[in-house]
């Protein structure tokens, strides 16, 4: 369960433009829309929606590529919450940040369980051998 909360936190903050997009205003407007006024509206919303989509697909990735370094490196779970949020509201800024404060070292595999561990680390984080 504790592996998932940041996900679905991740999921919940990176879904807000899309839920403000898909709001359906209603404007006034002063006379009749042309048909093409409309349909460069409707190009105009379609691309906006793309931008956002791959926006937030993309967010979701860095997010989960933090979330497994950060198991992989031992950091504690309430730190790595903290540095998803960071990334969620930063951005890259973020994820440049946690590249370069996030513990050194090579990942190897873990002979037990098979899982990336930090080779300074004594015990795996996944399975404590």
């Amino acid at each position: 369960m504790k592996r998932i909360i940041p996900f679905v936190f991740a999921l919940l903050l990176l879904s807000l433009p899309i839920m403000a997009l898909a709001q359906n205003y209603s404007y006034k407007y002063e006379g009749d829309i042309t048909p093409d006024q409309s349909a460069q509206q409707e190009r105009v919303r379609a691309l906006v929606i793309s931008f956002f989509s791959i926006y937030i697909v993309t967010g979701i990735m860095i997010c989960v590529w933090v979330y497994k370094d950060a198991e992989a490196r031992a950091i504690e779970d309430a730190a790595t919450a903290m540095w998803i949020i960071l990334v969620i509201f930063t951005w890259i800024i973020g994820l440049l940040v946690y590249i370069a404060v996030r513990p050194s070292g090579n990942l190897v595999s873990c002979q037990e369980c098979g899982k990336k561990r930090l080779s300074a680390i004594a015990k795996c984080p996944h399975c404590g051998r």
